[in-house]
């Protein structure tokens, strides 16, 4: 899907409730205020399984401009993850503008 409308690429991972609460209160908390909930959701493997997933989203997240050390950030993990040359750029498309 080359325009990637409805599409997120994510990675999955095996993680434990001590792991998902240090992840999720005391890393996420630490960079911002948006509250992120849990919900189960079938995804799509880089395999072409549908597997189940707990997918954690924000609803109350304000609108702001990424700042370069984010984009930077997720630029390389979705780089090393092998993630599509358009979904890249589209991560690079929210580097803010100087003007």
């Amino acid at each position: 899907h080359e325009n990637g409308d409805g599409i997120v690429y994510g990675i999955l991972a095996n993680l434990t409730h001590d792991e998902l609460d240090t992840l999720y209160h005391s890393h996420i908390e630490t960079i911002t205020t948006a509250t992120y909930k849990p919900e189960a959701m079938l995804v799509h493997t880089r395999g072409g399984k549908i597997v189940p997933a707990l997918v954690y989203v924000s609803d109350d997240m304000e609108p702001k401009q990424a700042e370069n050390a984010y984009i930077d950030k997720v630029l390389k993990a979705a780089t090393s993850y092998g993630f599509p040359k358009w979904y890249l750029a589209h991560i690079e498309s929210h580097r803010p503008v100087n003007m």
